[in-house]
């Protein structure tokens, strides 16, 4: 019986956490690479999921939370797709091709996890940890609610390829009645369940079951797996071969000059990092009545995240959404 209750509840949180991770790095690593990059959607996933292999790791070991996990998450990931698509759109101009932009696509997300996790790091040492309990509520209001836009906007340029206000009656009827619906179902069933359970198995639930009615529907339609990606409805083969990391990328090919002229978006973007992180620990403390060290939380992520940028990977924070849904 001991071993049962010590050995089924880790099986089952692992299980648990494996489809989180998932989720949120193939969710946001999409969200980044939506629009023009799609067809590098399985590369981008690959760079979400180093982010949030390093940083489990890391964290294993590093935070004042013995049950911490991490990874890409949405407040850095909507900073990060904005910024992409208007390196996009300027590289465009002076006719560059899609893939063409990818090595300096590719460095940016490199190169913001590394600078992202040395600003964190220098944070944490110098102590400043503690004034995130400063910070008005009105504040935090404010940053959430700009985060939702900014998902909501990107969320609709994954399904349509186009911004809200960019779309029109015929980009709308090209997207596959299949993928509103698919959309609408995760997004109903998150929103109204989360209303009223807090229960572990909400978030991991829906997304199973959204998945499962997704491939009952394919299967009515006599639609193979390879049609529906082409049809853009579901990734292709994760390519291995094409793993990317700072120094496996030609230099010659990155548009330094962009990366240099977009060093304000990172500087926006480290800021919108450090609240995170702080909120996320103030949460997990409210919640689980732990006692954190903010400093520690920083650090330990600042070294999660320089890792991640020399390993192939995007910026990553610590998770309250993740482990709240780990009955954690």
């Amino acid at each position: 019986m001991n071993f049962r209750k010590a050995v089924v509840p880790n099986l089952l949180a692992g299980t648990l956490g494996a489809l989180m991770t998932l989720a949120y790095a193939s969710g946001f690593a999409s969200l980044i690479f939506g629009g023009q990059f799609e067809a590098y959607t399985g590369q981008a996933v690959l760079v979400g999921l180093v982010a949030s292999c390093v940083t489990l790791l890391i964290l294993s070991v590093g935070s004042s939370f013995n049950f911490a996990v991490g990874g890409p998450d949405s407040n850095p990931s909507a900073i990060l797709a904005i910024t992409v698509a208007a390196m996009a759109a300027e590289m465009a101009l002076s006719g560059s091709s899609t893939a063409q932009m990818l090595p300096t696509v590719l460095m940016y997300l490199f190169l913001s996890a590394i600078g992202c996790g040395a600003v964190l790091y220098l944070v944490g040492a110098r102590r400043w940890g503690r004034y995130v309990r400063y910070i008005p509520h009105q504040v935090v209001g404010g940053f959430l609610a700009g985060t939702g836009y900014l998902l909501l906007t990107g969320g609709w340029r994954m399904l349509t390829g186009h911004t809200p206000w960019q779309t029109g009656w015929e980009q709308i009827q090209s997207v596959p009645v299949l993928a509103w619906w698919t959309a609408g179902l995760v997004a109903f069933g998150l929103t109204v369940l989360l209303r009223f359970r807090t229960h572990y198995l909400i978030i991991p639930g829906v997304i199973f079951f959204a998945v499962a009615i997704f491939h009952l529907f394919l299967f009515f339609q006599g639609m193979s797996v390879p049609e529906a990606r082409a049809a853009g409805l579901l990734l292709g083969p994760l390519p291995v071969s094409s793993w990317a990391a700072p120094f496996s990328i030609s230099w010659q090919e990155v548009r330094w000059d962009l990366l240099l002229f977009h060093l304000k978006d990172f500087a926006a973007m480290s800021m919108v990092v450090i609240i995170t992180i702080l909120l996320n620990a103030t949460s997990l403390e409210v919640a689980t009545g732990t006692d954190p060290d903010f400093d520690r939380e920083l650090k330990t992520l600042g070294a999660a995240n320089v890792l991640t940028g020399l390993f192939g990977g995007m910026v990553a924070v610590n998770s309250f959404n993740g482990q709240s849904g780990l009955g954690g």
